[in-house]
């Protein structure tokens, strides 16, 4: 018989970032804290969340719901 608490009580992978596989992306995105354009992103298919770094070094990210 499997275990139901295992389903029913799942804890949240915690993987951090650099131990995932994540997609190159193409395309121009802004900056949320300065005027800057970002060429290209991260797409990490896990979490569904997108993640790009400007040149200041502002990290900025988006998530799907």
């Amino acid at each position: 018989m499997p275990d139901l608490s295992e389903f029913l009580n799942k804890k949240k992978m915690d993987l951090k970032l650099k131990d995932r596989d994540l997609e190159q992306l193409g395309g121009v995105r802004p900056c949320a804290h300065c005027s800057e354009d970002v060429s290209g992103a991260l797409w990490d298919a896990v979490d569904l969340t997108m993640y790009w770094k400007c040149n200041n070094g502002h990290e900025n990210s988006f998530r799907v719901n």
